[in-house]
């Protein structure tokens, strides 16, 4: 039996699958990313979204959290050409749930997209969650957003591992309960793990 030995080579996999799957034909129509933190979204993203041919790659959570401006316009999404994400289902901040979580996973919106879901053990997810929302998390260059990581920082530090598992768990499988349902709403849908 094959089995991947490394991240690289799972994210070699998942390239070529999609290569194969949605960009050997002449389809151009729009693609949507959903996520959770810490599932190398951002690696998948760097890599992977910003280099598909044919396909303009859009970030909104990104911009929205780099970005010193409050967004409270309803955000643009075109039926064709480009691929959207990652859209984390998982987020936090107010201004990414409003304007892109929330409309992107509308049932009513998902039904006539194609979507990519990206996950991973939940188990895994948590730990990781745990160390990075923790401890190793990058500051933000936005002042108001760097003082709302360092309060999460503050806040997990006071649990310990079981603590955090235990308070952050339902609102985990709500999370993945939410990806299940909206999967089976899309027009096409791949859940790669």
């Amino acid at each position: 039996m094959y089995r991947l030995k490394t991240a690289a080579e799972k994210l070699l996999k998942a390239i070529r699958f999609l290569a194969w799957k949605y960009f050997s034909t002449s389809q151009t129509e729009s693609i949507y990313f959903y996520t959770f933190h810490k599932c190398a979204s951002t690696l998948f993203s760097s890599y992977v979204l910003q280099n598909i041919k044919g396909l303009y790659h859009i970030d909104y959570a990104n911009i929205m959290w780099t970005k010193p401006i409050e967004y409270n316009t309803p955000l643009t999404f075109k039926k064709k050409k480009y691929i959207y994400g990652p859209i984390r289902l998982s987020a936090r901040n107010e201004s990414v749930i409003n304007l892109l979580v929330h409309p992107t996973t509308n049932l009513e919106f998902a039904k006539d997209k194609i979507a990519l879901f990206f996950i991973r053990d939940p188990r895994d997810i948590l730990v990781s969650q745990y160390y990075s929302f923790g401890y190793t998390h990058s500051l933000n260059p936005v002042k108001e957003k760097t003082e709302e990581i360092l309060s999460i920082r503050e806040e997990v530090q006071s649990l310990t591992i079981d603590e955090y598992a235990l308070k952050i768990v339902d609102e985990q499988i709500e999370n993945f309960n939410k990806l299940i349902e909206l999967s089976s709403h899309c027009k096409q849908s791949t859940i790669l793990k």
